[in-house]
């Protein structure tokens, strides 16, 4: 049975999951839990827990229970004092606080909600991400980061404080193990990169004789990667995992009609230019992985969906 490793956070990385369940492979999520947003920061701050939501998402993502039971978990509080709080978040804060264990919180929710495969945090430290920005200001948060913010300049580097993370050994295990390594797909620096800041997990990745991809984004996202081309992508990946370590990119070519590519300028957003000639040494995959359905849906979320079938098959085809 081939070994994948998925590695990222956000809801790009549960498409690929949810794909990836049913194909008989051994799956592992590596996912970020650097979150300081919304009820995940209120949990982090007050409670000390680790932040769930992007973990919950790739539980659920994995999951054979029931619809009813996954409908309990996903459940978010909309009225009341608990208004925000997701029934999820909830659950493994308090399974954190029994067991006196992030880890075997989310290895009792994978219990709970069967999941199919295996699913571990990026580090049990609690640490915030932060960005450096060209004019020198400074951003501190996650979700600070890729929020509006008064200084329009780039981002030029990103980095944790404390800035010494571990690991744990699991997550080590199933890199030295993996048959694929898998970036993405997700927010470059809140969903990708902020793993990489991990120096074990990324020395891991650089030692394994896996095979490496990374999943491009569709769009780019305003205010953290505006204007990057394909090759922009890249650089920043390489900044912090170094050169010639990836293998693949795969990259939506799939044409998107002008009138959702004008609503996502709206936003600051544009599909991501694929320039093919600015990179050397690594294979473009190249295919439509854009959901249709959700395409058409992407005020919801701000942001396009990548097709879970067709990723799914092309990372198939190169494990």
């Amino acid at each position: 049975m081939k070994k994948l490793v998925i590695i990222g956070g956000g809801v790009g990385v549960p498409t690929v999951l949810a794909g990836l369940k049913d194909k008989g492979v051994d799956i592992t999520a590596i996912i970020t839990v650097l979150d300081n947003g919304r009820n995940s920061g209120v949990l982090r701050r007050e409670l000390g827990v680790l932040p769930p939501a992007d973990i919950k998402n790739a539980l659920l993502a994995l999951s054979d229970a029931s619809e009813g039971l996954r409908q309990v978990f996903s459940y978010r509080f909309t009225k009341g004092y608990l208004d925000g709080t997701h029934m999820s978040n909830l659950l493994i804060a308090s399974l954190s606080e029994i067991q006196h264990s992030f880890l075997t919180a989310v290895q009792e929710a994978s219990k709970i909600l069967q999941v199919r495969g295996t699913v571990l945090p990026c580090t049990l430290q609690n640490a915030t991400l932060l960005a450096r920005l060209a004019d020198g200001t400074v951003v501190r948060g996650e979700h600070e980061i890729k929020s509006p913010r008064e200084s329009r300049a780039p981002i030029e580097e990103v980095f944790t404080e404390p800035s010494n993370l571990k690991t744990i050994p699991e997550v080590i295990n199933a890199l030295n193990l993996a048959d694929l390594i898998v970036l993405g797909p997700g927010g470059l620096y809140n969903s990708v990169i902020v793993n990489l800041l991990v120096g074990d997990l990324r020395d891991a990745i650089v030692r394994s004789s896996a095979k490496k991809a990374f999943i491009a984004n569709i769009m780019t996202q305003p205010h953290t990667t505006e204007g990057y081309a394909l090759s922009d992508h890249v650089r920043e990946i390489e900044k912090y995992l170094g050169k010639g370590v990836l293998d693949y990119v795969l990259v939506n070519t799939k044409h998107l009609s002008e009138e959702v590519i004008e609503e996502f300028r709206k936003e600051s957003a544009e599909p991501v230019r694929i320039d093919k000639e600015n990179l050397e040494g690594i294979k473009i995959i190249e295919g439509d992985f854009v959901n249709e359905e959700v395409k058409h849906k992407w005020h919801e979320l701000g942001l396009l969906r990548h097709d879970a079938e067709k990723i799914v098959q092309a990372l198939l085809r190169l494990a």
